[in-house]
């Protein structure tokens, strides 16, 4: 059997015994682009029994990316940083375990138990990773609380990403954990800024407080407290996170908020209120497939901006921009075809994925090839928006070398 945390799988025959004594057995089971996860089993403890137990420590692809993009360490390697980890993993769990109970899907973030050097123990699951034929059923399972956390602005992208199998065990009771919750790459956020899995106070402390009683209902008193005390030391512990963007970081922020969500809702209902979208398409632009479809291009639009971005220390190395994007397209592609989500795959056609290897930038904007098969009108004004972003963005450029 394999345990996983994202990244890498450790073959059963290269674990080995890390450290043992008479209290306790410890080994690797596996590691990722910012962790490495253990199998503890305690003889002598307050609860023996077995758990694992997930130590920080950026990786040189995690350690790359976050110094072209911030001029901070990895918040893996900071206090702060493992804090925020340790309380958002209790966060995501209660909120999911209550999402859980009003849906009957099955599907709960793993809880974090206490802290460790440099992580945190938490329990330890038995079960595997959906299998070929299973990542179908699991995908559909998981929409539903993707759509809660995106409604909220939880973070979603450990169970929403291409390589989001890796993250997930299905019991035998074919219940499903997710047993990574932790971004190692910082992305541009619903609202355009690149940064880590942060989540929005205002929101989620909305839903908390509205659903104060029902929480206390489902789970009592004492957990509905524990709730909200994850939730303070979440907010407590984002706030004091050391995450200081470069330039180049900036500009791209310039040109991802005007891809954000809020920014093209917005686009959308003057678009309405101007007779330029009928209110059928606007009402599918809101709820609807079409909207959807465009919904998940922006995001993707807004990486693509990222990773041109993230490239640029190695603009001498021709087209590693372009194969970055390309990369990703392609990789988006074959996982919403493996989770049978056409609609989603279509996003990424060959066609959107050849665009984005056009060097020099270009490639940048292939995303919106599907946002105009969706909505020429939207594309046209994101399009614009985009353009005067850029220009902005250029002209910051500019300013920042002559004062050098």
């Amino acid at each position: 059997m394999q345990h996983l945390d994202a990244g890498r799988m450790v073959p059963e025959q290269n674990r080995r015994l890390e450290y043992s004594d008479s209290q306790m057995t410890e080994e690797l089971i596996g590691w990722g682009r910012v962790a490495k996860v253990y199998k503890v089993v305690y003889k002598v403890y307050v609860n023996p029994g077995t758990y694992a137990r997930k130590e920080f420590s950026a990786g040189p692809l995690a350690w790359f990316w976050n110094h072209s993009l911030f001029q901070s360490p990895h918040i893996v390697d900071t206090k702060e940083g493992q804090e925020f980890h340790y309380n958002k993993r209790i966060l995501g769990h209660f909120l999911s375990r209550f999402h859980d109970t009003e849906t009957g899907n099955g599907v709960c973030i793993v809880s974090a138990l206490r802290p460790s050097k440099n992580g945190f123990v938490s329990p330890y699951i038995e079960g595997h990773h959906p299998r070929k034929e299973e990542l179908a059923p699991v995908y559909r399972r998981i929409r539903p609380l993707r759509k809660f956390f995106k409604d909220i602005e939880m973070p979603t992208f450990s169970f929403d990403n291409p390589f989001s199998d890796s993250n997930m065990l299905l019991d035998s009771e074919g219940r499903i954990h997710i047993v990574d919750y932790e971004q190692a790459v910082a992305l541009p956020d619903g609202n355009g800024n690149i940064t880590y899995d942060l989540i929005n106070p205002e929101n989620v402390y909305a839903f908390i407080r509205d659903n104060r009683r029902r929480v206390a209902d489902k789970f009592g008193m004492k957990d509905a407290v524990d709730l909200e005390l994850a939730f303070e030391a979440t907010r407590y512990h984002q706030r004091h996170l050391d995450i200081r963007p470069r330039l180049a970081t900036r500009i791209g922020e310039i040109i991802s908020r005007s891809l954000s969500k809020r920014e093209v809702d917005a686009l959308a209902e003057a678009l309405y209120s101007d007779g330029r979208l009928s209110a059928k398409e606007y009402q599918e632009y809101l709820h609807g497939e079409r909207g959807e479809n465009i919904r998940v291009a922006l995001e993707n639009l807004s990486v693509h901006v990222c990773l041109t971005v993230l490239t640029m220390p190695l603009t001498p190395l021709v087209g590693s921009s372009s194969a970055a994007r390309a990369y990703w397209t392609y990789l988006n592609r074959k996982y919403y075809r493996r989770v049978g989500d056409p609609n989603k795959a279509d996003v990424h056609s060959r066609w959107v994925n050849a665009v984005a290897a056009v060097p020099f930038g270009i490639g940048m904007g292939a995303y919106f090839i599907p946002i105009a098969q969706e909505n020429k009108v939207i594309a046209q004004a994101v399009r614009q928006n985009f353009k005067r972003a850029k220009k902005w963005a250029k002209e910051r450029l500019k300013r920042a070398k002559k004062s050098q």
